[in-house]
C-alpha cells in the first residue's frame, strides 16, 4: 500500500509540472486551476468525469515519471466511492486533503470539514454578491462591513481570479 506521504510526494511532482505548463501558458498556477485545464482537455468523451485511462494520459502529458503502483493508488484514493470515474471537485478535494494531511494539528475529520467549509464560503460569496447587487440591499454607508469585509479579502486571496480559494492561496494566508 502507498503512504498518504507517498501520494503527496506524488500530487507535488504533479503540481510541479503543472508549473511548468502554466509559466509556459502564462497562466496562473493554483492547484483548482491546474486540474481544471487538464481535466478539461483530458475528458475526451466530455462526460464531466474522468476515467482511469484519462487520468493515466493526463499524467503523461505533463511528463512526470509516476510508478504504476503510485498512479493506482492516487487514483484509488482520489475515485473513492468506487465508481470507475472521478469529477474535477473530486480530484481537487482529494488533491487539497493530501496537501493538509501533513498538517499535524488537524485530524482528517478536521481537514475534511476545513475544505468542506472553504468551499462553502467561496459559494456563500457568490450568494452574498447576488444580494448586494439586488434593490434595497444594504447600501455601502448603511452596512459597510456586511458589504465589502469578506468580498474584498477573498479578492486579495484569490490571486489567480476563479471565483475559489486554492490550496496555495490559503496557505499563503496561513502559513504567513
Amino acid at each position: 500500500a502507498t503512504s498518504t506521504e507517498a501520494l503527496r510526494e506524488t500530487v507535488v511532482a504533479l503540481h510541479s509540472a503543472f508549473g511548468r505548463k502554466s509559466e509556459a501558458d502564462g497562466t496562473p498556477c493554483t492547484m483548482r486551476g491546474n486540474w481544471a485545464r487538464l481535466f478539461a482537455q483530458m475528458d475526451e468523451d466530455r462526460s464531466g468525469r474522468l476515467d482511469y485511462d484519462e487520468f493515466r494520459k493526463a499524467v503523461a502529458a505533463l511528463g512526470v515519471e509516476v510508478a504504476v503502483s503510485d498512479l493506482d493508488a492516487l487514483w484509488a484514493y482520489v475515485e473513492a466511492d468506487g465508481s470507475g470515474e472521478a469529477t474535477i471537485k473530486e480530484f481537487q478535494d482529494a488533491t487539497y486533503l493530501l496537501m493538509i494531511d501533513g498538517w499535524p494539528v488537524l485530524d482528517k475529520q478536521e481537514k475534511r470539514a476545513l475544505v468542506f467549509e472553504l468551499n462553502r464560503l467561496v459559494e456563500t460569496r457568490h450568494e452574498r454578491k447576488a444580494f448586494y447587487d439586488t434593490e434595497g440591499a444594504p447600501t455601502n454607508d448603511s452596512a459597510p462591513e456586511q458589504r465589502f469585509n469578506w468580498f474584498k479579502m477573498f479578492n486579495i486571496l484569490d490571486v489567480d481570479s476563479s471565483g475559489r480559494l486554492g490550496f496555495e492561496e490559503l496557505e499563503s494566508v496561513i502559513r504567513a
